[in-house]
């Protein structure tokens, strides 16, 4: 919420943004290379026609990129999502790309000198 609404900005927080792994940006750049549409990756029906078009050798690819980088090690959730895609089924590819990382955005206070926190603790202290 905090990419779109600028309400915590205005009220004194600072917007800090999350940079993305370079190997998992490259990923990405491979799945647009492939024909994805990174912008419609959370389509299951688009990465299934676009799936639908990939040779067998661009497939094996595909099941790489998505087991090494869109199932994080150590965020292993949906096994049998995983071990579907391992078989190379694509219907479990095209729910696996739906997973993908989004660059989170963070806020904290940016003056906490201002906080009206601290001018209460100033005062009854």
């Amino acid at each position: 919420m905090a990419k779109y609404n600028p309400f915590f900005e205005k009220a004194g927080m600072k917007k800090i943004d999350y940079e993305e792994d370079k190997k998992y940006r490259k990923a990405l750049m491979k799945l647009e290379a492939l024909g994805f549409n990174i912008n419609l990756l959370a389509s299951k029906q688009q990465n299934l026609k676009t799936i639908n078009t990939l040779s067998g050798k661009q497939l094996k690819e595909l099941q790489r990129i998505i087991l090494t980088q869109i199932f994080a090690p150590k965020f292993h959730e949906d096994k049998r999502l995983q071990e579907a895609v391992e078989k190379g089924d694509r219907e479990a590819m095209a729910e696996a790309l739906k997973h993908r990382r989004l660059n989170p955005t963070y806020l904290i206070w940016a003056n906490t000198a201002n906080n009206i926190y601290t001018h209460v603790n100033r005062r009854y202290h």
